[in-house]
């Protein structure tokens, strides 16, 4: 009778490795899954990201793409805190050209 007992217990047990086995194989594959489908949407992300700024740098006027151009280059060369307070002198030369644009006025007053 025990080894009867220990033959169902072996059995259990081999049958539960197996089982484990399996979900870990499933696991693995899902995982894969999922990595591969983040990997694409994040390629095709940056794709339409790179488009966009090309769209968008082609329809900016020459003066402010140096102007930004400018800042980006010297926001390379400078500390985090330059590189922020670069940025906001940007924003605020952007919109003020493209007002002035959009007012049809070019140049000074």
């Amino acid at each position: 009778m025990k080894d009867t007992a220990d033959e169902a217990g072996q059995a259990v047990q081999d049958s539960a490795l197996e089982a484990g086995h399996a979900v870990q194989d499933k696991a693995v594959h899902a995982r894969r899954v999922v990595q591969d489908k983040a990997a694409r949407a994040g390629q095709a992300v940056q794709e339409k990201a790179a488009e966009a700024g090309r769209v968008v740098q082609d329809s900016v006027p020459e003066s402010l793409r140096t102007a930004a151009t400018s800042v980006v280059e010297a926001g390379r060369r400078t500390s985090r805190p330059a590189l922020l307070a670069s940025a906001g002198a940007g924003a605020v030369l952007a919109v003020s050209l493209l007002r002035r644009r959009r007012n049809g006025r070019r140049g000074r007053r």
